[in-house]
């Protein structure tokens, strides 16, 4: 970073690029609840966190399966340990939308009814996004060698998330793949 402050500049772009991505492929999938009739409503559906230090997008929402309880579901992306980069909570309010937030858990995509969403047309839209950028960034001459390093790949059955499949997003810049210095996974599932 200290030999190439342009790279900073950069990675700060495709960080914004990526998390229109994440807002786009997540409002497919609540449009597709509300369209469907699974009497999804929306709530807040785009809160930039930027007090935290990662700086998260997320979208929030809220659908009524069954009688009045209301669960709401809020897809975040968050940095942990390892490549472990996205997070799903999902929070129980029960009978009043204004009650206490239960502990987070890991959301079941299928206790929620949601297995029907198509999300294989959202990862290949959000391939296509993606590759988009990574020409762009390849042509534009910041980064040496960068068509030999680029790469988009998808994150297969090892996923850290249970229930889910995700595409990963890799850039790299350097010979025979370099260290890579940005990476983001956008969960196209749940």
């Amino acid at each position: 970073q200290k030999k190439n402050p342009p790279l900073l500049s950069v990675v700060a772009y495709l960080k914004e690029l990526f998390s229109k991505l994440v807002l786009y492929t997540c409002t497919l999938q609540l449009n597709y609840l509300v369209s469907e009739g699974y009497k999804g409503k929306l709530r807040n559906l785009i809160r930039k966190d930027d007090s935290s230090h990662e700086g998260l997008l997320r979208c929030l929402y809220w659908v009524e399966p069954k009688k009045e309880i209301k669960t709401f579901v809020e897809l975040s992306l968050e940095k942990a340990e390892g490549e472990k980069a996205h997070v799903c909570v999902c929070k129980n309010v029960g009978q009043s939308e204004a009650g206490a937030l239960e502990t987070p858990m890991a959301i079941d995509t299928r206790a929620i009814s949601m297995e029907a969403i198509a999300w294989a047309g959202a990862t290949q839209t959000s391939l296509e996004i993606v590759k988009c950028i990574a020409g762009k960034v390849a042509k534009s001459g910041l980064f040496e060698r960068a068509a030999a390093g680029l790469g988009v790949s998808m994150r297969g059955p090892e996923s850290p998330v249970p229930l889910t499949d995700a595409v990963a997003f890799f850039l790299s810049n350097g010979d025979n793949g370099g260290d890579w210095f940005l990476k983001a996974a956008v969960d196209v599932c749940t």
